[in-house]
């Protein structure tokens, strides 16, 4: 924990050196501290590397191109995030309407699970995240992407809102009812403790790089 904390302080350190300087050295630092990050929140909505990373590039070219326009932010990764979402859905949207020549329909969050080999081997821990992967791939799309970037971003619900184009009070209440569908799956196997689904979040949506 307290190498993420150390990691955010140095990357925001940096924005805000970038954003009174101007300076190459400190975008790099940001851009490198949250490329992975983005690329993996990319490839929940496509698996088309090219138009991830060029989505990445764009936004942080358009942050050169802002230049003296740039001001502090309180959060570096709800601003990186909110940004690059909106470029990502529109190279999506670009890519579809070449290839379809029709415009896109909708864009849906759609993670990739996974199944690491050390919780394979620990039954107990299996059962557990096998009713977790099951109780989650029965959400909506908008209910996976909503819990994604509360309890995987760490962003608060007003930073949802932000992000999504939704209520803040919609961000709750999406949270509410995934978290009551998931223990009502845990339930059925007599699992208590819903910080058992913080426990395994990250593990499911596990980085793809």
């Amino acid at each position: 924990m307290l190498k993420v904390k150390t990691a955010v302080i140095r990357d925001e350190a940096a924005w805000d050196d970038f954003v009174n300087s101007g300076s190459m050295k400190a975008l790099s630092v940001v851009y490198h501290g949250y490329f992975d990050y983005l690329f993996n929140y990319g490839r929940r909505f496509t698996s088309e590397d090219h138009l991830i990373e060029d989505a990445i590039q764009n936004v942080f070219t358009n942050l050169i191109k802002s230049g003296s326009k740039l001001r502090r932010v309180n959060n570096v990764r709800f601003y990186l995030t909110i940004s690059f979402r909106n470029e990502l859905f529109q190279q999506i949207r670009h890519s579809r309407k070449l290839s379809l020549g029709v415009e896109s329909g909708e864009i849906n969050f759609a993670p990739s699970y996974t199944i690491e080999d050390k919780i394979v081997q620990e039954e107990s821990r299996w059962s557990m995240k096998k009713a977790l992967l099951r109780s989650l791939q029965k959400l909506t799309p908008k209910q996976q992407e909503v819990l994604y970037m509360r309890y995987d971003c760490g962003l608060t619900y007003e930073e949802i809102s932000e992000t999504m184009n939704i209520s803040v009070e919609s961000c709750r209440t999406t949270v509410y009812r995934a978290v009551k569908s998931i223990r009502s799956e845990f339930d059925q196997l007599n699992i208590t403790g819903i910080n058992l689904f913080v426990c395994f979040f990250r593990r499911i949506f596990s980085p793809f790089r």
